[in-house]
């Protein structure tokens, strides 16, 4: 009937500016999501660790993400040292309340960070002072620096030995597809350090 109809133009409305948009992150950034996996394998077949931060949705996918390399991706046994450092309430609210809520990230890389390993900045907006605090640490630390932005200028590109970007200003949609590059992460995790290499599968 005519509302299923309306319904329909609706949805078509919604859906197909988001498909556009992937169209045009993955014809863009594909390169470098493979960078970013081969500095993520070489991090981990190192025997170094992985340390990942962002605010709000950017948080909890940083906890996954650690889930993801610490835990059982894709039902594999294959568990990577890797760190949320937006999960632990009581850290993060004693750095907050103690030296300010644009420290919270870099003191526990001070902590937690040796040269050599990687840090993952979260950050939508790409202006969040926390993490820009502590990509900025991790760069003159010898702590490598992945960023996942959206579209906005950000210093987090100087900061960063790799950036992928998502080419929009909508938080949902650039969440949604952090997402979907930490999981391929993982893949390459699972693909590559099982294998002791770098290398992309044949």
């Amino acid at each position: 009937g005519r509302g299923s109809t309306l319904c329909s133009r609706v949805g078509r409305r919604r859906v197909n500016p988001v498909v556009e948009l992937w169209k045009e992150f993955l014809e863009r950034e594909s390169l470098r999501i493979e960078e970013a996996g081969d500095l993520l394998c070489r991090t981990l077949l190192k025997g170094k660790k992985v340390l990942i931060a962002g605010n709000g949705g950017s948080a909890t996918q940083a906890s996954h993400f650690a889930a993801e390399l610490a835990g059982n991706f894709a039902g594999a046994d294959n568990p990577q040292p890797a760190i949320s450092l937006s999960s632990d309430t009581g850290l993060l609210t004693a750095l907050s309340n103690d030296y300010g809520f644009s420290s919270i990230f870099f003191r526990q890389l001070r902590a937690l960070s040796s040269p050599g390993d990687l840090f993952i900045a979260l950050s939508t907006g790409g202006s969040s002072p926390n993490v820009i605090e502590a990509a900025r640490y991790a760069k003159q630390s010898g702590v490598a620096v992945l960023s996942l932005l959206g579209a906005k200028p950000s210093p987090l590109e100087s900061l960063s030995d790799i950036t992928v970007r998502v080419p929009t200003v909508e938080t949902p949609r650039i969440q949604e597809i952090h997402l979907y590059v930490l999981h391929t992460l993982a893949g390459f995790v699972e693909e590559r350090v099982k294998r002791g290499n770098c290398e992309q599968a044949n």
